[in-house]
């Protein structure tokens, strides 16, 4: 089984910044750089350790190709790009044929034809090139495993949340959290004679990310240093958080220093977790939907969930590649685990209470 080495396109670009540069420019292009990479990689590793490495090189952190995954569309087929989304959907891991082996039943001419050729309409590695004849299926050679996730992304300015289906290639086994996803917009038609083509994103990495925080820049930390030296920062922060509340502060400076979060010791909890019991009036649905807005952050109310809604279900389904598979549909909880999951009116149910007594205490 081949080992996967990541490698920051970043970090690379101020050694090898045309390289990088090419790689970005076509999907071809990008597996050529990743193809050398890779040999260059096992090289190096030979000649220090006098053993045969079996590494797989992954080239991904493209400050360049970073989008929204709601703004996928035509202009991205067959292009690298990179985005982060939540995981809300994903199947068990399998194994998937890498390596397929053809040969020309004329001129006896073999074809090896990969993963990645999966997603070529018309390949001319199906027809022999010289006799212009249908290439016979021999044997499979290499596997690899394999993974559907359905991932999705921030509300853009409309609150419109689109779903993007992630077909994972070398998988270890991704199921929940927020992730960045490198990989190349493929089409894959409806049915045999349709048309009209689905967009899925053919992963060559999906990185799980511990903290979601905005890159700041030089100006963004002068200014927190700024705020940072007044005495009122927490009552001038949190009518900023909230600023659809008028008054109440006590309520709004609690909820602020929830998304604060403590300091991480070892053997101590640095999340705050807040049961908010009020009178009516005072907004408790308004601040719940203005914290879900902050990225990592959840809404969910008990009224409209169901348990499982609000855990996790496996559930049984047709996947992208035509297969039955169970697949593991992560709830509110469970989606929200590095973020806070907002959960309106919690007293109308008592028996999906139960869902939620974990994470109560």
């Amino acid at each position: 089984m081949e080992r996967k080495i990541r490698l920051s396109a970043r970090d690379l670009s101020a050694v090898f910044g045309d390289m990088i540069d090419y790689a970005i420019e076509s999907v071809d292009n990008y597996y050529q750089v990743v193809d050398y990479l890779t040999k260059l990689f096992n090289e190096v590793y030979y000649e220090i350790t006098y053993e045969m490495g079996d590494f797989k090189v992954v080239l991904c952190d493209f400050p360049a190709l970073k989008i929204d995954v709601n703004k996928i569309n035509a202009e991205h087929i067959n292009k690298v790009v990179e985005f982060e989304a939540n995981i809300i959907y994903a199947s068990h891991v399998s194994v998937f044929v890498k390596k397929s082996v053809f040969q020309c039943p004329r001129c006896g001419k073999i074809v090896n034809v990969y993963l990645r050729d999966f997603f070529a309409k018309n390949s001319d590695k199906l027809v022999c090139n010289e006799c212009n004849v249908k290439l016979q299926h021999i044997k499979d050679e290499e596997y690899t495993n394999f993974q559907e996730l359905i991932v999705q992304g921030l509300p853009n300015e409309k609150g419109y949340i689109r779903e993007q289906r992630v077909l994972y290639e070398d998988s270890d086994g991704v199921f929940s959290g927020y992730v960045k996803v490198t990989g190349i917009v493929r089409t894959v038609p409806r049915s045999s004679k349709s048309k009209v083509y689905d967009l899925v994103v053919q992963a060559v990495d999906v990185e799980e990310i511990d903290n979601i925080a905005p890159r700041l820049t030089k100006k963004d930390i002068e200014d927190i240093k700024k705020i940072a030296k007044r005495k009122d920062v927490i009552d001038l922060l949190s009518d900023r958080l909230i600023p659809e509340i008028r008054g109440h502060s006590l309520v709004k400076k609690a909820v602020f220093l929830q998304q604060i979060r403590g300091v991480k010791k070892p053997g101590k909890r640095d999340k705050i977790n807040i049961l908010l019991i009020t009178d009516p009036g005072i907004g408790k649905t308004v601040i719940l939907r203005k914290i879900a807005e902050i990225p990592g952050n959840l809404y969910g109310s008990v009224t409209t969930a169901t348990g499982v809604g609000l855990t996790a279900a496996v559930v049984r389904e047709r996947t992208e590649i035509g297969e039955d598979a169970w697949v593991i549909k992560p709830g509110l909880l469970v989606k929200a685990h590095k973020g806070t999951a907002c959960i309106d009116e919690l007293t109308v149910n008592k028996e999906l209470q139960s869902y939620v007594l974990e994470a109560m205490e």
